[in-house]
C-alpha cells in the first residue's frame, strides 16, 4: 500500500480504538484466549501449563495445559 491508501485506514482503525479506553482492548484478548483454549491466570501459569499470550494491558497471562 501506498501512503494514499494506508493512512486512511489507520485513522478508521484507531477511530475504534481511543485513548484511554484499554477495556475493549482487554476484552479482546480475553475473547482471544478462550478461543485458543486458554485461561486468564492472574499471577502466572501452573507448572503443567504454558503460555500463550496476555489477557490484559497490566500483565495477567494466557494459559493452556501443556501439549
Amino acid at each position: 500500500l501506498d501512503l494514499h491508501h494506508g493512512l486512511p485506514e489507520t485513522f478508521r482503525v484507531l477511530r475504534f480504538f481511543p485513548a484511554g479506553n484499554g477495556g475493549i482492548i482487554s476484552g479482546l484478548r480475553k475473547y482471544y484466549c478462550k478461543i485458543r483454549s486458554g485461561r486468564c491466570a492472574l499471577i502466572g501459569c501452573l507448572p503443567k501449563e504454558e503460555e500463550i499470550g496476555h489477557c490484559s494491558l497490566t500483565g495477567r497471562k494466557c494459559c493452556r495445559k501443556k501439549k
